[in-house]
């Protein structure tokens, strides 16, 4: 999901706010559980709600998820602190313009209106 929302803090930093799943079929051609994403982001955002890019564990977090809202209609929004300097560019720049849930190992369910699962 697009990024809404990107704007400087005054010490330069960038916050990032975007829908972070909604039970649709994304682009895997999966769907994340609305159920399920809303209890996990909560954790998330409660355990340390670190900031990837590229959901990668080999490079700096970017950031820390600072706010979680839960819509009426299984939405998930997400509102990020982003700190690390690469990262700062590239969401300046629209190189990095997204939010991807990231789910270690997922139970994927077989669906008909989700050929990924």
């Amino acid at each position: 999901f697009p990024i809404e929302k990107c704007e400087s803090t005054d010490d330069g930093n960038v916050i990032v706010y975007g829908k972070a799943t909604d039970g649709s079929v994304d682009s895997d051609e999966q769907i994340v559980d609305p159920d399920f994403s809303s209890k996990a982001i909560q954790e998330w955002l409660n355990t340390g709600a670190n900031v990837r890019v590229q959901h990668n564990p080999s490079l700096y977090p970017a950031g820390v998820g600072i706010e979680v809202d839960h819509g009426g209609t299984g939405e998930t929004w997400v509102k990020s602190l982003i700190v690390e300097p690469t990262a700062k560019t590239l969401v300046r720049n629209k190189a990095l313009r997204a939010y991807s849930v990231g789910i270690s190992r997922p139970k994927i369910v077989s669906d008909a209106s989700a050929r990924g699962g």
